[in-house]
């Protein structure tokens, strides 16, 4: 999906350069969408990363660290971010509010229509961090699970 807002956005300003170079006659409201289409680029790719754990992050410690302290290292790391996004998402709700009222002077589109791709973008980032504790939680709790039941079973057999 983000390709092809990309690739919108690419041919808007070629058309855009077009129109004001050869014809000169540019357009008003080629850079308003462009606008656009980089704020849903950068937000809902925001989102992307998340959703695939492909953020920029420093690894060094979380391989030089134990396994379980690894994990715990993780799980905070992930809860600062849960804490973050809720705030920011409660903090965004006025600035929504807001905006309603204030319109892009070429287009006359609400100033909700970016704000609410970031606001939206926030909420499923909260929400895919959110799955993704539960789910490193879940496996831990499987894996040590299975640890101790092999580790019972060969005292057993001893």
């Amino acid at each position: 999906m983000n390709a092809a807002v990309l690739l919108l956005m690419f041919i808007l300003l070629i058309v855009q350069v077009f129109f004001r170079r050869w014809l000169n006659d540019p357009l008003t409201w080629s850079e308003e969408i462009a606008l656009l289409t980089m704020v849903w680029i950068t937000f809902v790719g925001a989102y992307q990363c998340t959703a695939e754990d492909s953020h920029l992050k420093m690894s060094f410690l979380k391989n030089a660290l134990p396994k379980r302290l690894s994990l715990f290292l993780n799980i905070i790391t992930k809860i600062i971010i849960i804490i973050f996004l809720i705030l920011a998402m409660v903090y965004g709700i006025p600035l929504l509010e807001m905006s309603i009222s204030r319109y892009l002077p070429i287009t006359k589109l609400s100033m909700l229509v970016p704000y609410l791709i970031i606001w939206g973008s926030i909420v499923l980032m909260l929400i895919e961090v959110a799955l993704q504790v539960i789910t490193e939680l879940k496996d831990a709790i499987v894996k040590s699970n299975t640890d101790n039941e092999s580790t019972s079973q060969g005292g057993k057999n001893e």
